[in-house]
């Protein structure tokens, strides 16, 4: 039931303004209008009894929007919030963001490629109604919309095409143009700034992608929207929980399509699988073994979920039965060792009773020499003796040396104050620490441009 490649949709943003993406002013106030304090939310996904039941713990200071995969039958909170609930956009909202972690339960939620929406695919179905389901395409100044009436012709050939295949062919277009980038500047010039965006061979990052295909695919005239959330994330093997970081956010689209009478989900990133499909998602053991986390961290974030699960609960059964857990193994592991050192004090005693010789006299001076020297090499030279020892060890294998170099070298440039010409410089070490290696530019020119400028601010 866990995907490998989860999209916890957050927000969906459904007008465009002056180059970027926004909730419109009616569905916010929806949103709002419509919060009602409740301990319990009913969505719109049929209840089947074999349904499972996902439980999240929301740190504080993420979003008010909930992370969801999708639809769903019921959301349950330990306490009564005001909640908003957009049955269209299939976004749930809290009144503000919650000032400390907040835990709640999703039963039947559906992770599926396509999202239902049956009111939008009848009113498709009518020619009539079909031109006013499109969202709203934004302001864009004549020449902004002619460029994009000519990347769409070029795009579909004239075509009248489905929304997985515009989608794909988009995407190619976008990708074939653009490479990715973390940071990435908007050439400079008059009108539309995504639109300039698509007209350069400028990199981009998620969001510019996702925000150009929304508008690519409402200039096509199918309904598409621009959603804001988090993909992917690591699965903790000594919790069995999933943990979804800051680093995992991430913009991608869903572009209504008529044959399957739902929002398709599309992913226009370099790197991601562009049209989502039944078939093609990973799922079960497989999928948790590829992307498990056993590090030591994990072992420490594996002690707050349990933390979380156990006091931070729906109920109290479960915080009576780790009280009573907690008393029994406390009480075992205090007789373990209480008896333990009970029996290492008799063997001392019976040890120190026996007659002394030679050979135990010498025993007993070896040992305190030995603590002497530990005293003296510890008051001589402290931890430096560790530290050398263990900088000359070889490193792991898993640590990539070119991805160490880039994050170095991203930290030395951060505490220098950034100067005209070196955005680029700092996008190419941003590529390498954190990007695919299919989109690396030249480490070695990468790590030359960075010690001229180490250089240069030096003199």
């Amino acid at each position: 039931l866990v995907p490998s490649r989860p999209y916890w949709r957050m927000v969906v943003l459904d007008e465009y303004v002056e180059g970027g993406f926004r909730l419109s002013p009616a569905v916010r106030s929806q949103l709002d209008r419509m919060a009602t304090r409740t301990s319990r939310v009913g969505g719109t996904a049929r209840f089947r009894p074999e349904v499972a039941r996902w439980t999240f713990y929301l740190e504080a200071g993420v979003s008010r929007y909930l992370p969801l995969l999708g639809n769903f039958t019921r959301i349950q909170f330990t306490e009564s919030q005001m909640v908003g609930i957009n049955d269209s956009l299939k976004v749930v909202a809290l009144q503000r963001d919650p000032p400390k972690m907040l835990a709640y339960r999703v039963a039947g939620m559906d992770f599926a490629a396509v999202i239902p929406d049956e009111s939008l695919a009848l009113k498709r179905q009518d020619p009539l109604l079909r031109e006013l389901t499109l969202p709203p395409r934004g302001e864009l100044a004549s020449a902004d919309q002619t460029r994009m009436n000519g990347i769409v012709t070029e795009i579909t050939g004239g075509r009248e095409l489905s929304a997985a295949v515009f989608a794909t062919l988009a995407t190619q277009w976008l990708q074939d143009r653009h490479g990715y980038g973390l940071s990435s500047a908007l050439p400079p010039g008059p009108g539309d700034p995504l639109v300039r965006w698509m007209d350069s061979e400028t990199p981009g990052h998620c969001e510019l992608f996702a925000g150009a295909l929304v508008m690519l695919a409402r200039q096509a005239g199918l309904p598409a929207r621009f959603v804001a959330g988090f993909r992917g994330g690591s699965w903790n093997g000594f919790s069995g929980s999933y943990v979804v970081r800051n680093s995992d956010a991430h913009a991608w689209v869903e572009i209504f399509d008529d044959a399957a009478g739902g929002w398709l989900r599309v992913d226009p990133t370099p790197g991601a699988q562009t049209v989502a499909s039944e078939n093609d998602d990973e799922r079960g053991e497989a999928a948790l073994l590829r992307i498990a986390d056993n590090s030591w961290s994990a072992r420490l974030e594996s002690l707050r979920v349990f933390w979380y699960r156990r006091i931070v609960n729906f109920d109290q059964t479960s915080q009576i039965e780790l009280a009573r857990t907690v008393r029994q193994k406390v009480s075992v592991v205090a007789g373990r060792v209480r008896n333990t050192l009970d029996a290492f004090a008799g063997t001392v005693k019976s040890w120190a009773l026996q007659p002394w010789d030679f050979g135990r006299l010498g025993l007993v001076a070896g040992l305190a020499a030995a603590m002497a020297g530990l005293v003296y090499s510890w008051k001589r030279y402290g931890l430096g003796w560790w530290l050398r020892w263990h900088r000359g060890r070889p490193r792991s294998v898993g640590a990539d040396p070119v991805r160490r170099e880039a994050g170095r070298w991203l930290h030395r440039l951060a505490r220098l104050d950034a100067r005209e010409g070196e955005r680029d410089l700092r996008s190419d070490l941003q590529r390498l620490r954190y990007g695919s290696r299919a989109s690396w530019p030249n480490p070695a020119r990468v790590f030359r441009e960075a010690k001229q400028v180490q250089r240069l601010r030096r003199r």
